[in-house]
C-alpha cells in the first residue's frame, strides 16, 4: 500500500513535472508573441507617423497649386485684357492708315 502511494505519487511528480515543463515552453512561446506584437505596434505607430508628414506635405501642396492655380488666373486674365486694349489700338490704326489713305492721292 505504501508502495503504491509512493509509485502513484512519483507518477504525478513526473506529470507535474512534464505539466510544468509544458507551462514553461507555452510562455516562453508567448513572451516570443508578446515581443513580435511590440514591434509590429512600433512599425504601425512609425508608418502612422509618416502618413501624417505625408498628409501635411500634401496639404501643403494643395495650398501652393491653389496659390499657383489664382496666379495663372490673374495672368490669363491679364492677357486677355491686354489682347482687347491691342485689338482696339489695332483698330484705331488701321482707322488712321485709312484715313490717311483716303485723303493721299494716287
Amino acid at each position: 500500500s505504501v508502495q503504491v502511494a509512493a509509485s502513484t505519487g512519483a507518477a504525478h511528480t513526473a506529470q507535474i513535472a512534464a505539466i510544468t515543463s509544458q507551462l514553461a515552453s507555452m510562455a516562453q512561446t508567448i513572451g516570443q508573441h508578446t515581443s513580435t506584437i511590440a514591434q509590429q505596434a512600433n512599425l504601425i505607430a512609425s508608418l502612422s507617423s509618416i502618413a501624417g508628414q505625408q498628409n501635411a506635405t500634401i496639404a501643403t501642396q494643395a495650398i501652393t497649386i491653389t496659390a499657383l492655380s489664382a496666379a495663372l488666373s490673374n495672368q490669363s486674365n491679364t492677357l486677355v485684357a491686354a489682347s482687347a486694349m491691342q485689338n482696339v489700338a489695332a483698330a484705331a490704326v488701321q482707322a488712321s492708315v485709312a484715313a490717311v489713305a483716303g485723303r493721299v492721292s494716287v
